[in-house]
């Protein structure tokens, strides 16, 4: 995933946990997986942040996919919850900003293709 065709997170790689499976984006196994349900609507996303309010946010999708994707660390450490969207990343970042988060590339990494979105207080 990715504006830009592929995907980073943390150490460059977005480990993805579907049912039994551990895969990260290159095919390969992977101990450390991101626990991800399939979501369809912008009220799932509601849900989701409501869940953590003050938690960043990660957003990714290619551009024109029909699909995206919305992670936050986990509270107690280790890993992530993600949720995966039936909707264009485009409209997810929209989404985002109607709920008041910001969302912008991570500042520390000049090669990024996902978004970091954290609440507006």
């Amino acid at each position: 995933m990715g504006w830009f065709g592929n995907s980073e997170a943390g150490d460059g790689s977005l480990s993805i946990k579907t049912d039994n499976d551990n895969v990260n984006n290159n095919g390969n196994n992977s101990s450390s997986a991101t626990n991800v349900s399939n979501k369809g609507d912008i009220n799932e996303v509601s849900e989701f942040i409501n869940q953590e309010p003050r938690a960043v946010y990660i957003i990714d999708g290619d551009r024109d996919a029909p699909h995206s994707i919305i992670c936050r660390d986990k509270a107690s450490g280790g890993g992530q919850t993600c949720i995966k969207l039936q909707y264009n990343c485009i409209e997810l970042f929209k989404a985002m900003q109607k709920f008041n988060y910001f969302c912008a590339l991570p500042s520390n990494k000049v090669d990024a293709t996902y978004f970091e979105c954290r609440k507006i207080s």
